[in-house]
């Protein structure tokens, strides 16, 4: 079976996902950009894989147009190829040539998409109904994306349901026996939060939290690894609250090196927007607390259980009430909380092997 999958850029977090397409594609070609924000490309792992287009980049009315170049060329040759083009994102100027071209040659074409409407009002959602309309299938995240993609009038035999992933090495239940991540010790309660240090996450919550467990005679040492645009800020309220003893921040950390941060901690927090960090946490048997406003959310908050697997905070429970009450059900089974945990990746499907089959079965209908 012969598919181009193009994505904004390839990244390192797909490298097991690849592998295994790869494994049930041979002729699978994957084409990105060379850098695209803060995304880390996969490089030097498969000739299949070329992460080398150039973009250019132009700002209009506060918003940031992209057109990735070279892409055509991919194209050209295209015979008996399937394309999947990961997502419609109108900020993408080249998928309109690619899909004109895709048109008018009458070769198939398939989204692999998150299933938002944009915000762009009611515009936006029949902008994009159009574009969705015009693919031969819709590959998408959650049942969430696809309900939201039936509710604007696009057929729901034409979509089918993916789940996400991560690499292998970052599964925590695959890496270790459950005795060695659950030997925790000492009455220190550990937090931590991963993934880029951006707005979204409110992890300036979190700081407020800490002070407030502090203040109440609690000891806590919470790890934030990551790296982003709210660094800095992020620093300075520590210092302000003074909990900069309390607070670690690691930068990014990836791969085997960060495994030790999870393996210590107690919680996983992240009081805004969860994405695929949620599975990385539950792999490890950690439970998550997060906000009660879904609308936040990327796709993955659908494998989040309220008092299975995590907490909520929000309309009922303070951030800092949460985590005390978590930290509550640890003490007494902590062992049942981290069986919860790996249990959602595995019934949801959460896994490189099994998003890969659905990805085949999809393309061989």
């Amino acid at each position: 079976m012969n598919i181009i999958f193009f994505q904004p850029i390839i990244t390192h977090y797909r490298k097991s996902l690849v592998k295994e397409i790869l494994t049930l594609m041979p002729n699978s070609l994957f084409i990105g950009a060379k850098n695209y924000y803060n995304n880390i490309p996969l490089k030097d792992f498969n000739a299949n894989v070329k992460n080398e287009l150039s973009t250019f980049q132009i700002k209009l009315f506060n918003h940031r147009f992209f057109y990735f170049i070279n892409g055509m060329k991919y194209l050209l040759p295209l015979r008996n190829k399937k394309v999947i083009i990961t997502g419609f994102d109108p900020h993408f100027l080249h998928i309109y040539i690619y899909i004109l071209f895709l048109k008018i040659l009458k070769k198939e074409f398939i989204w692999w998409s998150h299933a938002n409407y944009g915000s762009q009002g009611s515009f936006g959602v029949k902008f994009r109904k159009f574009f969705y309309n015009l693919s031969s299938s819709i590959l998408v995240y959650s049942n969430e994306g696809k309900k939201r993609l039936i509710k604007i009038g696009v057929e729901e035999k034409k979509i089918t349901i993916l789940n996400n992933c991560i690499n292998y090495v970052d599964y925590g239940y695959l890496n270790y026996e459950k005795n060695t991540i659950l030997n925790k010790k000492g009455s220190v309660l550990n937090l931590l939060i991963t993934g880029k240090l951006n707005k979204p996450k409110k992890i300036h919550l979190l700081l407020n939290s800490v002070k407030e467990l502090i203040s109440e005679g609690q000891k806590v040492n919470c790890n934030i690894v990551g790296d982003g645009e709210e660094m800095s800020n992020l620093k300075q309220l520590s210092k302000k609250l003074k909990i900069d003893s309390f607070v670690n921040f690691h930068g990014p950390i990836f791969g085997l090196e960060i495994h030790k941060f999870f393996i210590e901690a107690d919680i996983y927090v992240i009081p805004g927007s969860v994405g695929l960090s949620i599975v990385h946490a539950f792999s490890f048997g950690l439970p998550v607390i997060t906000t009660d406003n879904l609308s936040e959310h990327r796709p993955e908050i659908e494998i989040f259980e309220n008092k299975f697997n995590g907490l909520f905070y929000g309309r009922h429970n303070t951030l800092t009430e949460q985590i005390q009450s978590m930290y509550k059900l640890l003490n007494i089974d902590r062992s049942n909380i981290y069986d919860n945990c790996v249990e959602s990746i595995i019934k949801n499907e959460y896994l490189p092997k099994d998003v890969a089959l659905k990805i085949y079965k999809s393309l061989s209908k």
